[in-house]
């Protein structure tokens, strides 16, 4: 009956979901990646494509399995920063 509209609205706040997820997780990042002495394009002599590479990898595997957003979260704001 309306399950179109009801899976649309779903897949929709999904993406707003997941778009939220990472920008938070890349501020979070940065702000990590800044009080230990990193900063965008610290590997730019070194490894010019690495921050190409790793933004290009995560969006495919989040894009592949959208459990990986809040899991990515988990692992920055819990696994990582609290240790």
């Amino acid at each position: 009956m309306f399950g179109g509209s009801l899976g649309n609205n779903m897949m929709k706040g999904m993406v707003c979901l997941v778009a939220v997820a990472l920008v938070v997780a890349g501020s979070a990042s940065i702000a990590a990646a800044q009080a230990a002495g990193l900063k965008k394009g610290f590997y730019k002599k070194s490894c010019p494509q690495a921050e190409d590479i790793a933004q290009k990898v995560v969006w495919k595997h989040v894009a592949g399995n959208r459990e990986l957003a809040a899991k990515f979260l988990r692992m920055f704001f819990h696994d990582c920063f609290v240790r």
